[in-house]
């Protein structure tokens, strides 16, 4: 199973295109400081990498032998999809660039064309909105002209700062990969009002993805919320048609903690049926060591003798709970904590039981929409 993580991201038109946007010089415009500088939880490189050499980990998947009975690569996969979570969080923070941009020429409506596709986009700037019944001081709105589709709805409070960007990439500049993913939809809940008692916090939705061959990845919620230096990271990214231990419709679920300072990580990832509809001992049941386990038994009766258990325990290294992954290394081992010359995993990193995955099913079933 291999992952592709250039999901769009909305690009800042050139500011010469924006300065020649028509003004409207009576509406009440808000003022460059009144755009939040960040809408986006930055995630260490420990959990979200930022090179990874996507044919080394294809190529270990997909090795016939390997794929069943390696629990190490499972855990690195988790950096990937944290990472395509994160894109989406970090695409909500360029939507506050291009609302501060649209504010140094005081435009608060006007047009302009797509990079790459050319077509003209409207776009309004204005106070006072709402979203599913929440007030907001302001929203940024644009639409694609020619179809009338919206390409980007962004809600946002200041002091403290709180609100949702809503993004289709397609509708914001039909290049080939948003054409491919014509559906797709990103959203971003962001906060810093600390109601859950986290600084700064976002939970990112993204659904409608057409990757059939770079990872069969179509629908991810993912939060991610950070406290002093300590973040929380839980979510579930949804598979139709996994060939991983020949599951099908199955869900990537993580739960972790991370130390910014440090940048290290602990994890733990199952492998539910997106069918499930309950958490009830999902993380025993769907754990990656009992998983291999049942997937090699299937797959090789000897291992389900008694001697053939001995060789399967040999293989399982890796697989038992949690993960534990070191700045740019990403994944080092499982189930203990490794020896590793100045990293020490701290009690409160590894406890990961007030944390949870989403119910699989709803991430199968997850949908988002415009205002």
């Amino acid at each position: 199973m291999k992952l592709n993580r250039k999901i769009p991201v909305v690009m800042l038109t050139a500011l010469l295109a924006f300065a020649s946007c028509n003004k409207n010089e009576d509406a009440a415009t808000p003022q460059a400081s009144q755009v939040p500088t960040q809408f986006n939880v930055n995630i260490p490189n420990s959990l979200s990498p930022t090179v990874t050499n996507y044919a080394r980990i294809a190529a270990r998947l997909e090795a016939e032998g390997d794929t069943a009975l390696n629990g190490g690569e499972i855990y690195e996969g988790i950096r990937d999809y944290i990472a395509v979570g994160e894109l989406g969080g970090r695409a909500a923070t360029e939507i506050m660039k291009l609302a501060a941009v649209l504010l140094t020429f005081n435009v608060s409506s006007g047009t302009y064309s797509g990079d790459n596709d050319k077509r003209l986009k409207n776009l309004a700037l204005t106070k006072n909105a709402s979203y599913l019944g929440k007030a907001y001081q302001y929203k940024l709105f644009i639409k694609d002209s020619l179809s009338g589709n919206t390409a980007l709805e962004a809600f946002w409070n200041l002091s403290p700062v709180d609100g949702i960007a809503i993004i289709s990439p397609y509708n914001l500049d039909k290049d080939a990969d948003n054409t491919k993913n014509s559906k797709a939809l990103i959203r971003v809940d962001y906060s810093e009002t600390k109601s859950n008692g986290y600084d700064k916090q976002m939970t990112v939705y993204i659904t409608g993805l057409n990757t059939p061959i770079e990872g069969d990845f179509n629908n991810l919620k993912m939060f991610a919320g950070l406290k002093g230096n300590m973040l929380d990271v839980y979510g579930n990214s949804n598979h139709p048609n996994v060939n991983l231990f020949d599951m099908g419709n199955v869900n990537y679920a993580f739960r972790a903690k991370a130390d910014t300072l440090l940048d290290i990580s602990v994890a733990e990832v199952i492998l539910p049926p997106s069918t499930i509809t309950s958490l009830t001992n999902i993380y025993e049941l769907y754990s990656v060591k009992n998983v291999i386990t049942n997937y090699a038994k299937a797959a090789y009766p000897y291992f389900a003798t008694p001697e053939g258990a001995v060789y399967l325990n040999r293989y399982l290294k890796n697989t038992t709970a949690p993960g534990y992954f070191v700045r740019n290394t990403g994944f080092v081992g499982a189930g203990t904590p490794p020896t590793i010359a100045g990293v020490s995993f701290s009690s409160e990193l590894q406890n990961l039981s007030s944390l949870n995955v989403y119910v699989p099913n709803e991430i199968k079933n997850l949908n988002i929409g415009f205002e």
